[in-house]
């Protein structure tokens, strides 16, 4: 407390954007960070103080809003799971903010289904990612919804009934089944995949390790004897169980696994490169070898639905893909198929109790993968008239930027004469590059340049080079022309301008564009 009264600077509010945030300690002493969700200070400030009286008697009977309950929640998961999982229910809790409300009370959700309903048809008129919101979103919503209310419940801030929440009569549709490669399909795709995809490929086939766990995984990991290895570290993110030890029991994950280490081009510790392009190069893959388009976590799902086609049990299969429960690995990951439940029933029971079942049984094995192609050469060439070149080489002979050939030869899959025929031609069939003022034979005779058209630059209170801006007056038009066209060997060959123009710089130079008005100028050397 100073001569003045109290420090303004002590309050714990602050803005981000136009939101006041606001911090303050919990009653076990830690400090928490949270949004108020308000564009008013007063508000905020009352927010705060809520806040603040909650954290210091956490058994008050204050009544408790919907952000609280949710922060709440987000609160407790950040300290038991991974950041990936956080930030799914972050982007979850913002829809339920955006259609009820920071300020609703919890105890709103006491009696029946009425506001879950109301949430389910505002939800269904909104639209997301360019397309309505699907009743399976919904689902997911309401149940964090109702995650929030049971952690509130257990700790007395709630009373209601939870089988409320989300309405027993509102059932989406089930989720569509994941999309796996079989193990034909896999070792046909490959010989269409660079050597650092093929290797994070091979990875996760023979792991079930997500993306994280490609990008996180080191060289360190793949043990140099691979016939005494018994386990491979995989460092998942997603949840705590991600990041563990991942069993290696089948003569398949070896041969996999030594492949992964032997074609993979990671720097330093890494195992892998970069692997901005893996999902690319599979999409490309299995639309050479007509297979089903599968992503870089259907490799997950394909490594749980190989493990079920050897026989293993889904309880082992779920530990194998550190699931919290088998009820995930059967309804997404993996299942039995049909045509295999009768030869599995024979296999889990006594042989005194199928005698006649197994009399005719055939023991067909699975052809597990034995060995694997190499991956194809990293250098692509395009063919044109007889001259094969890369992108690069094709971008240096025709002056085309790579991205340019790489968006019309890989994007879009042009034809690579089709490709190179339209040049630096932008979209409406127009030179994108800015005209520069050239000297032709005539000129250079006659010392002065005439026709060349300068384009209109609103450049504020400041323009190029720290010079104000000429528009609108002749006088500092043809001064400002006067400064910026020498370093180009130009200068005004009349006095001042007609009407509007300024200039537009490119590096230093001047770029004289097809728009402005009409100015005449001549070399300075020949003015000298």
């Amino acid at each position: 407390m100073g001569a003045r009264g109290p420090n303004p600077n002590a309050e714990h509010l602050y803005l981000r954007e136009k939101i006041w945030w606001c911090w303050f300690y919990d009653h076990e002493g830690r400090r928490v960070r949270r949004s108020t969700g308000a564009t008013d200070k007063k508000a905020a400030r009352a927010r705060l103080a809520g806040w603040e009286r909650s954290a210091a008697d956490p058994h008050a009977a204050a009544p408790q809003s919907l952000n609280d309950c949710l922060q709440t929640l987000l609160d407790d998961r950040r300290e038991r799971t991974g950041s990936q999982n956080v930030q799914y229910l972050t982007t979850k809790a913002k829809a339920l903010v955006t259609v009820f409300g920071h300020d609703l009370l919890i105890a709103a959700f006491r009696d029946d289904s009425a506001l879950p309903w109301s949430y389910v048809d505002a939800r269904r008129r909104m639209r997301g990612n360019k397309r309505s919101v699907s009743d399976r979103t919904i689902k997911r919503e309401l149940g964090l919804l109702r995650m929030a209310l049971a952690l509130a419940k257990s700790r007395g801030a709630w009373t209601g009934d939870l089988d409320l929440i989300v309405p027993a009569d509102f059932r989406p549709p089930p989720a569509p089944k994941g999309d796996h490669v079989t193990r034909e399909e896999a070792v046909r795709l490959f010989r269409h995949l660079t050597p650092d995809t093929a290797a994070a490929t091979a990875f996760s086939l023979a792991t079930g390790a997500e993306v994280q766990g490609l990008l996180r995984a080191r060289r360190t990991d793949i043990p140099a004897d691979l016939a005494r290895c018994n386990a491979i570290l995989v460092r998942g993110t997603k949840t705590a169980a991600r990041h563990g030890l991942v069993p290696i029991v089948t003569d398949e994950q070896k041969v996999l696994l030594e492949y992964a280490r032997r074609h993979a081009k990671g720097v330093g510790e890494r195992l892998f490169g970069n692997l901005h392009r893996m999902l690319a190069e599979l999409k490309a893959a299995c639309l050479a070898e007509d297979v089903v388009v599968v992503s870089t976590h259907d490799l997950r799902r394909s490594a749980g639905q190989w493990m079920v086609d050897l026989g293993v049990p889904l309880e082992l299969v779920s530990k194998f893909m550190r699931h919290a429960n088998t009820l995930i690995t059967e309804t997404v990951y993996a299942s039995v198929r049909p045509e295999d439940v009768r030869g599995r029933i024979l296999e889990a029971i006594d042989p005194r109790y199928a005698r006649q079942a197994r009399a005719g049984l055939q023991n067909v094995p699975v052809a597990t993968i034995e060995a694997v192609p190499e991956p194809r050469d990293e250098t692509v060439l395009y063919e044109h008239e007889g001259v094969s070149r890369t992108l690069t080489g094709w971008a240096q002979a025709t002056g085309i930027k790579k991205t340019t050939l790489h968006y019309r030869l890989v994007t879009k899959q042009m034809p690579v004469g089709v490709a190179l025929q339209q040049g630096r031609m932008g979209p409406r069939g127009r030179d994108p590059r800015p005209k520069k003022a050239t000297l032709t034979t005539a000129e250079e005779e006659s010392g002065c340049v005439t026709g060349v058209t300068v384009s209109v630059h609103k450049a504020g209170s400041k323009g190029p080079g720290g010079l104000g801006a000429a528009e609108g007056h002749p006088r500092k038009s043809s001064k400002l022309l006067s400064l910026l066209a020498r370093p180009a060997g130009l200068e005004p060959a009349t006095g001042g301008l007609e009407g509007r123009c300024s200039i537009q710089l490119s590096y230093g130079r001047v770029t004289w564009l097809t728009m402005g008005n009409v100015v005449s100028f001549r070399s300075v050397a020949d003015a000298a």
